[in-house]
């Protein structure tokens, strides 16, 4: 039963984030930003990058996954990434365009409820954080890094990091 809580708690945090910039994703992707073709690595203020590649993905975080899921809007952009044997299970890489950088504090308060533990991290970007539940090795940590105005999230089973490699790349 605590288990089953604390994912719900991870779950909502993890769409109060999201949420956080005012704006909700709209659908899926058309196809026309084929993350494929993209190694994700531009920290551009006014443009968001690209969803990782699969092979960046498998490179930073050891994992293999499937082509993403994504979608979003002009200030977001979300990648979900399932991996490709069942055991890896989901990686998110959420980009966002914060108005402010009390914006990434909130961020991180957020990613402090529901039995998580936040921690400061150095050396990546302006500011960074990761979160991780304790009380369950089984669930994903988190990762995040605020470079400008650039907000970069990556949650996976990946160790922390892996996933500060592979922000680190991101954020160029």
């Amino acid at each position: 039963m605590v288990q089953r809580m604390s994912s719900r708690s991870l779950i909502v945090v993890t769409l109060a984030a999201v949420l956080l910039g005012g704006a909700g994703c709209s659908s899926k992707s058309d196809g026309t930003n084929n993350s494929s073709k993209s190694n994700g690595n531009s920290n551009n203020q006014t443009t968001l990058p690209e969803c990782p590649s699969v092979a960046m993905m498998k490179s930073e975080l050891a994992i293999t996954y499937s082509e993403p899921s994504t979608n979003g809007t002009a200030k977001q952009r979300n990648c979900a990434y399932i991996s490709a044997d069942g055991q890896g299970g989901t990686a998110i890489v959420h980009f966002e365009i914060l108005a402010a950088p009390s914006d990434f504090a909130a961020i991180k308060t957020g990613y402090g409820i529901g039995g998580r533990t936040t921690a400061d991290v150095s050396g990546l970007g302006d500011q960074a954080f990761s979160s991780v539940l304790s009380a369950n090795a089984m669930q994903p940590n988190t990762m995040a890094a605020l470079k400008g105005k650039l907000h970069v999230l990556v949650t996976s089973k990946a160790s922390l990091d892996q996933e500060k490699a592979l922000i680190a790349k991101l954020l160029g």
